[in-house]
C-alpha cells in the first residue's frame, strides 16, 4: 500500500468490500474488496482465491472508463491488487437497478423467459437497509416516506443512471458481452452527485454475447459451478478490449 494512504479505522463493512478511512484525509477511503461471495442476502455463502483482486479490477477499470466519458465517479485511483482510493461520500440510501433485459427474479416473478427484450429499459429503486432485506419502493413512496434526505436529487439520479446504463452497455458490448442488469449507488461529494460503490460481476448480470452463457454471480447462485472462471473471463475479455486504451489514454 502506498505510505500516503494508509488505513485508519473501519467505516462499514458489506458482503463484499470493506471500507477504511485513510489517515489524514478526512475526505478520502480505502475500499477492500473481499474474496468473499455471498448470495440471497448473506445467507448463502461462499469465496475462492483472488476474487476480491478480480472485482477490483473490473470496477477499476468502469470507473476509469467512465471517468473519460465526462462520468463522475467516487474512485481516484488503485492502490493494490484489493484496494482502490476514492472519495468519502455520503451515500444516498437507495439501490438503482437497471434491467436492460428480463432475468432472475424479475423475470421469474412475472413468469417471463428469462432474456426477454423489453420495449424500454426498466429503472427500478430498492431501499437500502439489510435488515429489511433492501425492499423495492416507489418513487411515491420515496418522496411521501422521505426514504432519502433530499427527494430533488432522485430525478439527477435516473438521468445518471439511464446514461450510465448507455456507456456500459457499449463497454460491455466492445468486449463481446451483453449487460443483461446491474445495480448502482449514488453519493454526496460537497453536494456533488457521484456514481459509488462498485460495478462487478456482484453487481451485474452479464452474458457472452454470442453463447448467452452467464458469467455473473447467478452461476454460485443457482449452484451452476465455473464461479471463478466465469468471474476471470469477464476480467480477461474486458482487459483485452479496453486495458491497453485506457492505460495510453491516462
Amino acid at each position: 500500500m502506498s505510505e500516503n494512504f494508509k488505513r485508519g479505522g473501519l467505516l462499514y463493512e458489506g458482503k463484499g468490500k470493506k471500507v477504511f478511512q485513510v489517515l489524514g484525509h478526512e475526505n478520502k477511503v480505502l475500499l477492500l474488496f473481499k474474496d468473499d461471495l455471498t448470495a440471497h442476502q448473506g445467507r448463502k455463502t461462499g469465496s475462492f482465491p483472488k476474487k476480491g483482486e478480480v472485482c477490483k479490477n473490473i470496477s477499476s477499470l468502469i470507473f476509469k472508463y467512465l471517468k473519460k466519458e465526462d462520468i463522475s465517479t467516487h474512485f481516484i485511483q488503485d492502490i493494490n491488487s484489493q484496494e482502490m482510493l476514492c472519495l468519502k461520500t455520503e451515500i444516498i440510501p437507495l439501490e438503482v437497478v437497471i434491467r436492460n433485459q428480463l432475468a432472475g427474479s424479475t423475470a421469474n416473478r412475472l413468469g417471463i423467459k428469462e432474456g426477454t427484450e423489453i420495449k424500454k429499459t426498466l429503472l427500478e429503486f430498492y431501499y437500502k437497509k439489510d435488515e429489511l432485506d433492501d425492499p423495492f419502493v416507489s418513487e411515491g413512496q420515496i418522496e411521501s416516506l422521505k426514504l432519502i434526505p433530499d427527494f430533488n436529487w432522485l430525478e439527477p439520479i435516473k438521468k445518471q443512471a439511464f446514461l450510465i446504463n448507455k456507456k456500459l452497455q457499449f463497454f460491455f458490448e466492445k468486449a463481446g458481452l451483453k449487460l443483461i442488469d446491474f445495480k448502482m449507488e449514488f453519493g454526496l461529494f460537497k453536494d456533488k452527485l457521484v456514481l459509488a460503490d462498485d460495478i462487478s460481476p456482484d453487481s451485474c448480470r452479464i452474458w457472452e454475447n454470442q453463447t448467452e452463457e452467464r458469467l455473473d454471480k447467478d452461476r454460485f447462485r443457482r449452484d451452476w459451478g465455473k464461479v471463478e472462471e466465469s468471474y476471470k473471463k469477464i476480467e480477461s475479455l474486458l482487459y483485452q478490449q479496453w486495458g491497453h486504451f485506457l492505460k495510453n489514454n491516462s
